[in-house]
């Protein structure tokens, strides 16, 4: 093998490792992006719920009001109507 045997064949491998490089970091950008799209809401809500309101705009949580009273006044019993 002569000496510009072996700088062609070095440089095929070199390029073949930067291709196969860019192309896998490529790839993996998009699936990581990909995930993170799926992984931002459930992150978002677990902290929500740990803080007890929303981390995006600060609103408390509904679950810190009262009851509804289970005597609602607006209904009528089967009594009264008949």
């Amino acid at each position: 093998m002569t000496l510009e045997t072996a700088a062609l064949t070095c440089a095929a491998l070199l390029l073949a490792f930067g291709l196969g490089y860019g192309f896998g970091r490529r790839q993996g950008m998009k699936e990581g992006f990909a995930a993170g799209l799926r992984w931002a809401p459930l992150q978002l809500r677990q902290e929500s719920w740990e803080q007890g309101e929303c981390v995006l705009c600060g609103q408390g949580s509904s679950l810190d009001t009262p009851p509804l009273d289970p005597y609602n006044q607006n209904q009528t019993s089967r009594a009264e109507l008949s």
